[in-house]
């Protein structure tokens, strides 16, 4: 099981430098960044659109060479994933980086490079899905086979999901689907020692020590 450091972990502020140089005495086994391109190309750090502060995505990257950590590319736009890769691979670091995200499926089901990467987001499938998760919603089976239908469809191996959609059933199911799950945001206890019990394939977190210390108790 694979714990990711959320952008913005334990009070950093998201997308920053600050946050890159500090996620990398962590211990956590990734990072992640949210990732736009510019006009020009150029592809750089931030959640919104309109943020003043843009770090190049190169400085990413350059510390992954360092690091030996993964990255999860989480997508803010689509038609930058292939950009991303290309990328990674001028760093060496191609074999460091997922995806999540924004990633058409159209690309996710042609591109053996991009499909091995990715991390299928829930929303697209069921928009509207975190708010309602938010307000009590138990997710269905229903749910649960238009999840299965995409991956089938796509040739995907692995959703990106709010914890909250990892009831029993859920877990249950996707594990006998051979689907891998990644579960965000989890940063309080109950939720995480859940997950980290169910041993599934990634958590990502804004608090990273306490995910490690769970998951080194269990074994």
């Amino acid at each position: 099981m694979l714990i990711t450091a959320h952008t913005g972990c334990d009070h950093t502020p998201d997308n920053s430098i600050e946050y890159l140089d500090y996620v990398l005495t962590t211990g956590a086994d990734g990072l992640e960044v949210d990732i736009r391109m510019d006009s020009n190309g150029s592809l750089y750090l931030s959640h919104d659109k309109n943020s003043e502060d843009r770090i190049p995505l190169e400085e990413v990257f350059t510390r992954l060479q360092k690091s030996g950590m993964f990255c999860n590319c989480d997508l803010k736009e689509s038609g930058t994933a292939c950009q991303v890769l290309e990328l990674a691979k001028r760093y060496g670091v191609e074999d460091q980086i997922c995806f999540t995200g924004d990633v058409e499926f159209s690309l996710i089901r042609k591109e053996e490079s991009i499909r091995k990467r990715t991390m299928i987001n829930l929303q697209p499938i069921l928009p509207g899905i975190g708010s309602q998760l938010e307000s009590g919603y138990i997710p269905s089976e229903k749910d649960f086979e238009a999840v299965r239908k995409v991956l089938v469809d796509t040739g995907g191996w692995a959703v990106n999901v709010p914890y909250r959609f990892c009831t029993d059933e859920m877990l249950s199911l996707f594990r006998s689907w051979e689907i891998a799950v990644s579960a965000w945001t989890v940063n309080e206890e109950e939720p995480a020692r859940k997950l980290v019990k169910a041993n599934i394939y990634n958590i990502t977190t804004r608090n990273p020590k306490m995910l490690l210390r769970i998951r080194n108790e269990a074994q």
